[in-house]
């Protein structure tokens, strides 16, 4: 009976503490809700930004490296006005990849950028943007995440052409490219 009477007792004590521990940090709680309330807008907010820039970036490197059935007529200035656009675009989300590569839309800069390392548009230079990224990224990434994802894309980029690989390269010729990434 008087284990009951101890424990009711503390029991009494922790409910009252309680009680004057709610009053007392209430408005410290109200405002802590509203600076999370204020922070996600925040977030939330430079998430939509990001995607209105990204989705601009992928629209002009669509543009400047389109299909010849979906082609507009442009004179030649026109032409590479368009293809400096592209290859600013591509290399604005390649670096943005390389930097931030825990970023929210990761998966959709690795699926644009990486099937343009096999391009062989202006020279090779789109292609060697891609390889430099991918090389970045590899030695970077000590998780593993963003390498494993760029590798099932070139995986699949390799299997759609059929495992043809191109021996040698302007580039290096000791290397293979399969997919657009060198191997010795």
């Amino acid at each position: 009976a008087l284990r009951i009477i101890i424990t009711v007792t503390s029991f009494r004590a922790v409910v009252a503490l309680l009680i004057v521990f709610s009053i007392n940090t209430r408005p410290l709680f109200t405002s802590l809700l509203l600076q999370v309330k204020v922070q996600h807008s925040y977030e939330s907010e430079l998430l939509r930004n990001y995607r209105v820039f990204l989705d601009l970036l992928f629209e002009n490197l669509n543009l400047a490296f389109q299909t010849k059935k979906h082609k507009v007529k442009l004179c030649k200035a026109g032409w590479n006005a368009r293809r400096n656009l592209g290859l600013l675009s591509l290399r604005c989300m390649a670096e943005l990849l390389a930097k931030n590569y825990n970023f929210n839309l990761r998966s959709n800069l690795v699926n644009t950028v990486i099937p343009y390392g096999t391009s062989r548009a202006l020279g090779g230079k789109l292609a060697d943007i891609v390889i430099s990224t991918i090389k970045e990224l590899f030695e970077k990434d000590k998780q593993g995440e963003c390498s494993v994802e760029i590798v099932r894309i070139i995986a699949a980029l390799v299997k759609k052409k059929g495992g043809r690989g191109q021996r040698g390269s302007s580039r290096d010729p000791g290397t293979c490219q399969v997919g657009g990434v060198g191997r010795g």
